[in-house]
């Protein structure tokens, strides 16, 4: 049983979310005792299985992270709701700010008012758009921070 999950956001639940996820569950610097779920603030449509979803995007996501062993073809599109805020113990957010939603543009300030680091940014822009190399560029900076994450979160939780 998971001692807590972590929450990975970002606008379409495709490519950084899915990758900060996929990374801790599944890298070779996976979470030990937490649990890592995804999710988009933006989600259209919700549900759908990522090996369906034939973007350019989501083929660069997957060639990526496949060439790092692990596979995101059976993972879900989900989109971001305030309980998944409300539960999460860690949450990373990737989306811009400007598309955040209300409640968690307050958790977020809650965290800050209260120092516990529980919301982070991590300013890692959308890779729509860019070519293999980049998404490669956007994955390994999502693997880099995922690693440092993993390291800081794995430790006793309070409770």
């Amino acid at each position: 049983m998971a001692a807590g999950t972590v929450l990975y956001i970002c606008k379409k639940n495709i490519v950084r979310s899915q990758a900060g996820a996929g990374f801790a569950m599944f890298g070779e610097n996976k979470f030990g005792y937490l649990e890592a779920i995804s999710a988009g603030t933006d989600v259209s449509p919700e549900g759908v299985q990522l090996g369906r979803y034939y973007s350019n995007g989501a083929r660069n996501a997957f060639i990526c992270m496949k060439e790092r062993g692990i596979n995101l073809s059976n993972e879900k599109t989900k989109q971001l709701t305030r309980e998944m805020v409300d539960r999460a113990k860690h949450i990373v957010v990737m989306v811009e700010p400007r598309d955040w939603p209300d409640y968690l543009r307050n958790a977020w300030i809650n965290s800050k008012n209260a120092r516990d680091g529980r919301v982070e940014f991590w300013d890692i822009p959308d890779p729509n758009g860019f070519s293999l190399n980049g998404y490669r560029r956007v994955i390994k900076e999502i693997k880099r921070r995922d690693k440092e994450l993993v390291s800081r979160l794995e430790k006793p939780l309070e409770y």
